[in-house]
């Protein structure tokens, strides 16, 4: 009989509002295509302001 192992990873990333921001962003650019394309503009910022954050803390998890 085999015996059980413990899963991995053992702990979990910090929380972090980038998701959130992300799926704002998403909205915004999608209202930009229908409404004006500034709010598609403040879409695709936020995308990137969330992504370079996202991966940023995420590097950082991984270092500790």
């Amino acid at each position: 009989m085999k015996e059980q192992q413990k899963p991995v990873p053992e702990r979990q990333p910090p929380p972090t509002y980038m998701p959130f921001l992300m799926a704002l962003s998403l909205t915004f650019t999608g209202w930009g295509l229908i409404a004006h394309w500034v709010l598609s503009l403040a879409g695709i910022a936020g995308m990137l302001i969330s992504v370079t954050g996202w991966i940023k803390s995420s590097l950082k998890d991984e270092s500790n």
